[in-house]
């Protein structure tokens, strides 16, 4: 293993953030990869409530998107459904597979930002798995 490999406790995390910062670019309602050439490996989407989901970018089979509606992935076992206004710089990163997490915003939270700026209001994420899931817990 290389010198630089090796953790090092004495590393400031002012640091350690810097490095991370350096491979990502982060909006506060979503972070891409900065790399060129390298797609992200998998998906986050943290809604207001605190849950959070990931999903493999190869598991998304298909990209809609209408600026009214908003953008929808279609996987395998379901789809996302990310709703909010000026949201084509986002479905550009998702289409080149650079978007590593999305972020969803309270919609009251729009009157904070400019009316011509990226806000996402709602993501709901629904797949047979979670449907599953509740039929399990709700028959136990």
């Amino acid at each position: 293993m290389s010198e630089g490999n090796l953790y090092n406790p004495a590393t400031r995390w002012s640091e350690r953030q810097r490095q991370d910062q350096e491979d990502s670019e982060e909006t506060i309602f979503f972070t891409t990869l900065r790399q060129q050439g390298v797609p992200a490996e998998q998906i986050t989407f943290r809604l207001k409530n605190g849950i959070c989901h990931t999903l493999p970018l190869a598991e998304i089979t298909e990209i809609y998107y209408e600026a009214a509606a908003g953008i929808v992935l279609f996987f395998r076992m379901g789809f996302v459904w990310i709703q909010g206004r000026n949201l084509d710089k986002l479905h550009q990163h998702l289409q080149a597979r650079k978007v590593t997490e999305i972020r969803e915003f309270s919609p009251g939270g729009s009157v904070f930002f400019d009316k011509e700026a990226l806000f996402v209001s709602g993501i709901r994420y629904e797949s047979e798995n979670l449907q599953r899931l509740e039929l399990i817990t709700a028959g136990a």
